[in-house]
């Protein structure tokens, strides 16, 4: 199973799109998507954002677009006394989602589609 925060990121990224939120609209989702986002805002309860975010995923299934919110996955290890430093959800109930440092070329530190906040800067490794 997909965690809540895995998901989140990949809506977060999702939201990244300017059409995305019309085409939520159009299937059916509108309202439980601002309640997705107003709950990933203000801190809300785990067990009811992923009721929501299983309620989305439907929604959206039956409209042709898939699960958005189940994110595909995969694992690497950092090589030893390595670090990545990376940009990460500011959220008060954080996503999974990270930007590595060099991926971003111009215009300062992303922003979450969600907050609206700047990611925070962060590192893992050595």
């Amino acid at each position: 199973m997909t965690s809540a925060s895995d998901r989140v990121e990949r809506l977060c990224t999702m939201l990244d799109d300017a059409g995305f939120e019309q085409l939520a609209g159009s299937a059916g989702a509108g309202d439980v998507l601002r309640r997705v986002l107003t709950a990933i805002r203000e801190g809300g309860a785990e067990p009811d954002i992923v009721s929501d975010l299983d309620t989305l995923d439907d929604l959206l299934a039956r409209a042709g677009m898939g699960m958005v919110t189940q994110p595909g996955r995969g694992y690497r290890p950092l090589p030893a006394g390595h670090s990545l430093a990376f940009w990460g959800c500011p959220a008060e109930r954080p996503c999974a989602r990270i930007v590595t440092i060099p991926a971003i070329e111009t215009g300062g530190p992303p922003r979450c589609a969600i907050t609206g906040r700047v990611l925070g800067r962060r590192s893992l490794g050595a």
